[in-house]
């Protein structure tokens, strides 16, 4: 289960970080040039966050496995705060999945540590 939500949230992670590298080489059009930069840097700013956790989540550190929780909830939050299309649904049912999934296994993950 672990390897899964690793896979996940890497999964999740790129997408974030490709389509800031798109939008900041303009090549997919968000309106204004002066609004692609701030979007870009923000997305591939989500996508290093989403590595860095998948990299860190389920080893055991409950205070950064719950870091990843909020991450991935305010990701799946907000998926859906504009105008909904289909990346935004993929990007919502990863970040929720992964939401699951952590909260799944942290748990299991602490009863087997516990004497």
């Amino acid at each position: 289960m672990i390897l899964i939500v690793r896979i996940l949230a890497g999964a999740l992670a790129a997408f974030w970080l490709a389509g800031g590298a798109l939008v900041l080489g303009h090549v997919v059009s968000v309106g204004s040039v002066e609004a692609a930069v701030p979007l870009g840097v923000l997305m591939a700013g989500n996508g290093v966050a989403l590595a860095l956790v998948a990299s860190l989540v389920l080893r055991g550190r409950p205070l950064v496995d719950h870091a990843g929780v909020l991450l991935f909830a305010a990701n799946a939050a907000l998926s859906l705060t504009d105008q909904i299309g289909i990346l935004d649904l993929l990007s919502f049912t990863l970040s929720a999945a992964l939401v699951v999934l952590v909260l799944i296994e942290g748990r299991s993950l602490r009863r087997a540590q516990s004497p």
